[in-house]
């Protein structure tokens, strides 16, 4: 494996795992919805919720480089 590799392997696993406390932060704490009611949202558990499964999704994305493998299978088609 090259240098270039394991940089981008460890750059990927430093961003997924903050997207990943991120997205657990926001589904452990409960008083932030007190927050977004605040602010006149009819629903906000439902945003919270979403926010947190996008966190989440963001973090499986990255951390299985499928943007990568996307965007190679774009350049190839050319």
């Amino acid at each position: 494996m090259s240098n270039v590799s394991v940089i981008f392997l460890l750059g990927r696993l430093i961003v997924g795992t903050f997207l990943l406390f991120a997205g657990m932060d926001s589904l452990l704490h409960v008083e932030q919805h007190l927050h977004t009611t605040a602010n006149g949202l009819n629903n906000p558990m439902l945003f919270m919720l979403t926010a947190s499964a996008f966190l989440i999704c963001g973090v499986i994305a990255i951390s299985s480089a499928s943007y990568a493998i996307l965007s190679n299978l774009w350049a190839l088609r050319k």
